[in-house]
């Protein structure tokens, strides 16, 4: 039973992500990450960050306002693993991605590093 609920999990998860819809893709100059995402999900909008072994770290978008980003203008956007975790005005396990206007460039703060990112919607 264990296993079957499992999978069940494991494909509604990848259901979900399948029908991701991307505002704005972006790559580092070097090879730091594949490729980081600003995408809206059924489950709500997020910052997708894709490692160069090709692993996924999602952040759920708490902050920011995604009509500017699907308009094309700047905003930054703070984004969390798991939005539940806020404790003592702090988010832990957080992203925050500042785009920069016209959307060519973007800066990425995760996995306590700093990305200097360059941009096409």
């Amino acid at each position: 039973m264990k296993k079957i609920v499992m999978f069940v999990l494991a494909m509604s998860t990848l259901g979900m992500n399948a029908n991701a819809r991307t505002l704005l893709e972006c790559t580092t100059v070097g090879d730091a990450l594949s490729s980081v995402q600003v995408i809206e999900t059924s489950r709500g909008p997020a910052i997708r960050v894709i490692d160069l072994d090709n692993s996924v770290t999602q952040y759920k978008i708490m902050m920011g306002d995604l009509t500017k980003i699907r308009n094309g203008r700047s905003d930054t956007l703070i984004g969390a693993k798991n939005p539940d975790q806020v404790f003592g005005g702090a988010i832990m396990d957080a992203a925050l991605m500042r785009v920069f206007p016209g959307q060519k460039e973007a800066y990425l703060s995760a996995n306590k590093s700093v990305y200097f990112l360059n941009c096409r919607k």
